[in-house]
C-alpha cells in the first residue's frame, strides 16, 4: 500500500555505516524517507503530485557544481526516461538540493508537468557507504555524499497548488523569523489565493509583494492581494513575500522580510 508522509523526518546515518564522519550526509527528505542500515536511506512508494518539488537536505552546504543528473537521479520506472525538470542548488539555503518538474505548454492553453500522470519514478542519490561508483553530490569542501537515497514516487495526486517555500528569513525584533503562508489555490479562474503572514512585529506596517522573478536584491512588483492581475498568465511562475518595517538592533528603523512562496498559476 502506498502511503504519503505529511512530515519531514530527520535522518540519522546508521552507526554501522563505514563512512567517515567528515563525509557529506543526507539529513532530511521531503518524501518522508527513513534511515536504514549501512548508509542506505529508503522509503515505501510515496504518492506525489505532478508538479511536486523533491527536496533533499544535507548536513552542510553542497557544491552547486555537483548538483547534476548523474548524482541526483530521477527516472521513469517503466521506460528509464528522465523526466523534464530542473535540478536546483539553493543559494539562500545551500544545504538543500531539489528537483523541480518542468512546466510544459500543450499548445491548447492547458499545462502539463515533467512528472507524467499516474507514473512511477525512482529517485536515487548515490552514496559512498554502499560502494556506489558515483559521481556524487559533494560538500563545498569536496567530500562526497555518504548515505545512498533510494525511493519510488507515484504521481497519483494530480496537480496541486504548487506552493514551494523559498529563501530563509532572518530573526526580526520579535525574536522570530517572519513566515508567509497562503490559503486558497493558484487557479486563475478561482482567483482565491490569500497570503498570510506570521512572526511579525506588533503594530508594524508592511505589505505583501509579488514578483515574476526571484532576486536576492529585488523583491518584486507590488500586486493586490488575492488578484493575480493581467500579467499572471496560466503557466507562469510567481514569487510572494511579505515586507515590513522593523526596528534594527541599533534602535534605528529598518526593513524586514519573510521567507517567500513560489507558485505556478493554473487554469
Amino acid at each position: 500500500m502506498r502511503a504519503r508522509s505529511t512530515a519531514t523526518l530527520l535522518l540519522v546515518a546508521s552507526a554501522t555505516s563505514p563512512a567517515l564522519a567528515q563525509d557529506l550526509q543526507i539529513v532530511e527528505c521531503s518524501l518522508g524517507c527513513a534511515s536504514g542500515s549501512g548508509g542506505q536511506i529508503t522509503c515505501s512508494t510515496v504518492d506525489i503530485r505532478e508538479n511536486e518539488q523533491i527536496d533533499v537536505v544535507f548536513d552542510r552546504p553542497v557544491d552547486p557544481a555537483s548538483v547534476a543528473a548523474a548524482a541526483f537521479q530521477i527516472v521513469d520506472v517503466a521506460n528509464g526516461a528522465v523526466p523534464p525538470g530542473q535540478l536546483v542548488a539553493h543559494p539562500e539555503d545551500p544545504r538543500r538540493s531539489s528537483f523541480r518538474p518542468e512546466l510544459i505548454g500543450t499548445g491548447t492553453g492547458a499545462v502539463a508537468f515533467g512528472f507524467g500522470r499516474n507514473r512511477a519514478y525512482q529517485i536515487r542519490i548515490p552514496g559512498t557507504a554502499q560502494g556506489d561508483a558515483g559521481p556524487f553530490l559533494t560538500g563545498t569542501d569536496g567530500t562526497p555524499n555518504t548515505n545512498r537515497l533510494l525511493c519510488t514516487v507515484f504521481t497519483s495526486l494530480g496537480v496541486g497548488p504548487g506552493f514551494t517555500r523559498e529563501c530563509v528569513a532572518t530573526v526580526n525584533s520579535t525574536g522570530l523569523p517572519a513566515r508567509i503562508d497562503a490559503t486558497g489555490t493558484t487557479s486563475r479562474l478561482a482567483n482565491d489565493l490569500t497570503p498570510e503572514g506570521s512572526g511579525l512585529p506588533a503594530l508594524g506596517v508592511g505589505a505583501f509583494v509579488v514578483g515574476s522573478e526571484p532576486a536576492l536584491a529585488r523583491i518584486g512588483t507590488c500586486a493586490r492581494c488575492g488578484d493575480f492581475g493581467p500579467s499572471a498568465l496560466v503557466g507562469t511562475t510567481w514569487y510572494a513575500q511579505y515586507v515590513f518595517r522593523d526596528r534594527l538592533p541599533t534602535g534605528a528603523a529598518g526593513v524586514g522580510t519573510s521567507d517567500a512562496l513560489r507558485f505556478t498559476v493554473h487554469p
